[in-house]
């Protein structure tokens, strides 16, 4: 009887302490407040933690939109799912910032998260009633060579408005990312539409010919510098049949054919694969929209203001049967 009470005694010493191992911002309503991480200088990378995911858990407070970003379980995008959210929130201040969770910035030594994989998600509105606002899988600091995948997303914030972050560890079949991690906040430069340096650059594709059955374009850009001073900023790519140079309305011009997804920036080239969009033989064009300032329609679908648009040249593709390749 002894060692049964003694066993039961243990057990629930340990359903106690794995109650109370969460860390305090395992849900929304325990975010950690970030706002001191801003305003604190252009460029200056603002640090805080470590924070430790290992003990974090999902909770029904958790949302169920607004990440469908993470590409998991198979890295193929098709089933995001959350694993061990941690929370934090700050209020906007109406510049421009680079928030990344990341293991590389901390002091500690051998205890980061597996392979730094972080995934993020922004939101507005309030813990009970989350509203979707950006989200982030591998960030700009990724590196696949050492697989380190630091999430972190560029965002332009209000003044006065509340934010809330979610940061998840990614889960790879079953093999998930844990650990100590850091929150950086670096203020980016606001750029006005009026900045003498504002761009779309200089546009090209590789192989500018392409004949079937080779179905891959490259598209890079040079010389990028976009505004960002107010809401509903970034670059995106566009496809047509007719080159859009100047034309700050491409979706109303006759040959306009897609865009890819809006991109807070523009310096990685982007991939495109005409069999699988099952395009046929012909000419094509590919043009960058650099904006700011822009609206989104009941559909979606961005809307250019033309006092904050800028376009690149549009670089030209031709694609041809076997058959008829050159």
């Amino acid at each position: 009887m002894r060692k049964l009470n003694y066993l039961l005694m243990l057990f629930l010493m340990t359903v106690y302490t794995c109650i109370f191992a969460q860390p305090v911002n395992n849900e929304c309503s325990g975010a950690i407040e970030l706002t001191s991480s801003l305003g604190r200088g252009i460029d200056n990378v603002i640090t805080t933690g470590p924070y430790n995911n290992t003990s974090a858990t999902t909770e029904k407070s958790d949302p169920t939109i607004g990440f469908e970003c993470f590409a998991e379980p198979d890295g193929s995008g098709a089933k995001p799912s959350l694993e061990n959210t941690l929370w934090f929130t700050f209020t906007g201040d109406g510049d421009k910032y680079f928030i990344e969770a990341t293991s590389d910035s901390c002091s500690f030594t051998n205890e980061g998260l597996t392979y730094n994989d972080t995934q993020i998600a922004i939101y507005t509105g309030s813990c009970e009633a989350l509203v979707p606002f950006d989200c982030k899988e591998d960030g700009p600091n990724s590196k696949w060579s050492v697989e380190s995948y630091p999430a972190g997303v560029e965002i332009m914030t209000e003044i006065g408005v509340q934010y809330y972050v979610m940061v998840d560890g990614f889960d790879f079949v079953g093999t998930l990312s844990k650990g100590k991690f850091c929150m950086n906040f670096t203020q980016m430069v606001s750029i006005t539409c009026n900045h003498p340096d504002v761009s779309a650059g200089t546009v090209s594709v590789e192989p500018a010919i392409l004949c079937q059955p080779d179905s891959i374009v490259l598209i890079s850009q040079q010389g990028a510098f976009g505004p960002n001073k107010r809401n509903t900023s970034g670059s995106m790519w566009v496809v047509s049949k007719t080159d859009l140079a100047g034309d700050t309305d491409p979706k109303s011009a006759a040959g306009f054919l897609g865009a890819f997804p809006v991109s807070p920036i523009s310096d990685k080239p982007r991939g495109m694969n005409f069999a699988q969009n099952k395009l046929e033989p012909g000419d094509y064009y590919f043009t960058l929209y650099t904006f700011t300032n822009a609206s989104i329609d009941n559909m979606g679908h961005v809307i250019f203001d033309p006092e904050c648009t800028f376009v690149s040249n549009s670089a030209k593709m031709e694609y041809y049967s076997e058959d008829d390749c050159p």
